[in-house]
Formats: C-alpha cells, structure tokens, sequence
C-alpha cells in the first residue's frame, strides 16, 4: 500500500506521512533501535533486534507492493522521527478481517499531534484495505497511549496481567483493545452501548488534548465544568443528558484562544470517529456554540442542553477556582496582576446575573461573595 500526507505540528513545523520504501531500509532500524532504548513499553529490546538494514528494506518493499499492508514512517525536516503499521492478523478465512496496529515515535516528538496523526492514517488504511476490526496491545501503564486509543476509537476487551516481562519492572499488564471499523451503520449492538463508552472517550480524549495546558483551560477545568453540567442538569427540567455530557467535555477542544479550527473541526472529527451520527453531532456543536462568554452577550441559549453547559462552564470562572484560573491565564499570556484584576470587572463579577438556570444561580452566590471578598482584600493590601 502507499500513503502520503504532509500535517502541520503543533510547534508550527510540518510532517511527511508517508509509506517506508526499499530505500528507508537504514531509517527504519534505526529508529526502531532508537525508539525501544527510550521506553519499555514496546515489545523488545533494542539487542533483540533481529532484522539487518537489507532485511529491513526487503520488509520495507514487501508491505508498498502489498494490498492489505502497509509501513508508515514520520518525518519531520528530513529525518525520520516514528513510525506506525498495519499488518494482517492472519490468511486464514476466519481471521481475514482482522488487522494488527503498532507505532512507535521518538520521545523528542512526543506532544506535537504525530502519534494521533498516525494512528488516524492507519485507521484510515485498514479500512481502504477492507478489515473489519484493528486491534492492538498496550501496557497498562502507558496512560498517554492508552487515552490516545481510546479517543480515536479504540476499545479494551480484555486484559493480561502477564502480557510482557520486563527487565526493569517485571511482570507489565497488556490492555488488548480493538476498534471496529465498519461503518456505524453497520456496527454490532456492542459499540452503541448507552453513552458510558462515548463518554469515556470523550474524557481520554480531552485528557490528552489539554495534558500540556498551563494557562487554565486544562483537562481538570474540563472535568469540572463536566461534573457541573451533570449536577444541574439532575435538577433542572428533562433534557438529553448525553449532549449535555459531550457539550461539557468538547467545550473547548476548539475554543479560539487555544486552537485555529474552524466550525468544531475538533468536535466534529472526534464525535466522527466514534460513529455519532450527523444530527446528533450537530445537537453537541450547538451547545459549545454557546459556551463563549465573549461570543454570546446578550443571548440565551436556545436548547436546555446549552444553557446547562454555559452555566456549568460560568461556575467554573467563578469562586477561589475562579481567582486560580485568572492568573494561571494571566501569567501564562504575559498578563500583569492589574490587567488581571480588570478581567474581574470586565467578566467573572457579570457572570452571576447573566445565569440561565435556578440550580446555577444557587450555585453561584457563595462563589459570587468570595470573588468580591477577595477584591476588597486584594484592594486593602495594594493600597498605596
């Protein structure tokens, strides 16, 4: 099989995705070799390598004349940096829709959107190569990887608690995870269970978006505003719980302060991926709509489900998290404690009175009272 897609990287450099030809015979060792030295959470060692750089290049030619095969590699500035594969389980008639998925990438290229990149090529190829279900091991341990795959669709099945013996811990557990690749029309009743598993994903998904993010929009304000959501929504009129779950999780896996996307690309790529159908994707990206504080004066959700995540995420600007999150921004955009504090005026104390909900409002007085409470504190101690 072949492949080539040029992605932008989130340090602004740009990487080739591409199928491994006869003549990467030399790259591919080595970053094999360099890859299983930095962690233990691949299958071997680098002293267990047991291909030569001509085997390597025959292995190389094999999978690109192949049509249900294929071998990427990552590069970046010329050299290559990962690499990731898509290989037939077996030939029998049995086991003919099933494909294996390995990756690997430099730890020094870890973070910038790479190793979801190929992930989601690999997805893509398996299922132009016409198998069913893709499925891979990974040690319990590797929480990064882990959410990775559960956010691009991947689900566990199964565990063993004696998968790999390392040399340097002992006994690792392999999580066996698989991900249907059928349309979802056509996906077994087991992958439209209720909303839990979606919901799962949605949490892996989001905990790796914002595993980096210092300035107050990380996975934890997320999973506040998540639990928010949920505590009014058990109080308030009906309304679809899981739109309310999903807008609370994907509020800001576009928010313009922190992503160029246009139109929920984020959301909608995510929501794609684990088989939402089209209206009720449409359903989420209304309601993150109408998070934005800055892009909704003025205006009043039109769904229920809306207005409990704007409130959700309103509470989460208010109160001692509030105050924490202000100046996590601040110091992490240049901002002085002035400019700061006039964030206060200009938001957090407008926030109370423009509440949709009766459960928020509730919510809101205390966390109200402190934020004024430490004004006048932070006004006494300045005082010149």
């Amino acid at each position: 099989m072949e492949y080539r897609e040029t992605i932008p990287l989130k340090d602004g450099r740009t990487c080739v995705l591409r199928n491994g030809t006869e003549a990467d015979g030399k790259a591919l060792l080595d970053i094999y070799l360099l890859t299983h030295e930095q962690t233990d959470f691949l299958l071997s060692y680098p002293d267990e390598a047991g291909m030569t750089v001509q085997q390597e290049a025959q292995f190389l030619k094999q999978k690109t004349e192949s049509p249900d095969e294929i071998e990427l590699l990552a590069e970046v500035d010329g050299s290559v940096v990962g690499a990731a594969g898509v290989g037939r389980v077996g030939g029998k008639v049995k086991v003919r829709h099933r494909a294996d998925f390995g990756i690997s990438v430099d730890e020094r290229y870890w973070h910038l959107g790479i190793g979801r990149a190929l992930t989601r090529a690999c997805i893509a190829l398996a299922k132009q190569a016409g198998y069913e279900q893709l499925e891979l091991e990974a040690v319990a341990d590797n929480e990064r990887a882990l959410a990775l795959y559960r956010s691009e669709g991947f689900r566990e099945y199964g565990r063993n608690p004696k998968g790999f013996r390392s040399r340097l811990t002992g006994w690792q557990e392999l999580v066996l995870m698989r991900r249907e690749l059928r349309e979802p029309a056509a996906r077994e009743p087991e992958a439209e269970e209720g909303s839990s598993a979606l919901v799962q994903a949605a949490m892996a998904y989001v905990q790796d978006l914002f595993q980096n993010d210092f300035g107050g929009h990380d996975a934890a304000h997320t999973l506040r505003v998540y639990h928010n959501a949920l505590a009014i929504a058990e109080a308030e009129p009906p309304c679809d719980r899981e739109i309310v779950a999903l807008g609370a999780l994907l509020h800001d896996v576009d928010d313009h302060k922190l992503f160029a996307t246009e139109n929920n690309e984020n959301a909608r790529r995510f929501l794609t991926a684990q088989g939402v159908d089209g209206g009720r994707i449409e359903a989420v990206c209304r309601v993150i709509n109408a998070v934005s504080f800055s892009q909704n004066r003025g205006r009043r959700p039109e769904t229920p489900e809306g207005r409990i995540v704007q409130d959700a995420d309103r509470l989460d600007a208010l109160g001692a998290v509030g105050i924490a999150r202000t100046f996590a921004y601040g110091g992490a955009h240049g901002r002085s404690l002035e400019a700061s504090i006039q964030h206060f005026h200009e938001k957090l104390l407008l926030l109370r009175d423009e509440l949709n909900t009766d459960t928020a409002r509730r919510l809101a007085e205390k966390r109200h009272r402190f934020l004024n409470a430490f004004l006048a504190e932070y006004g006494e101690e300045t005082r010149a």
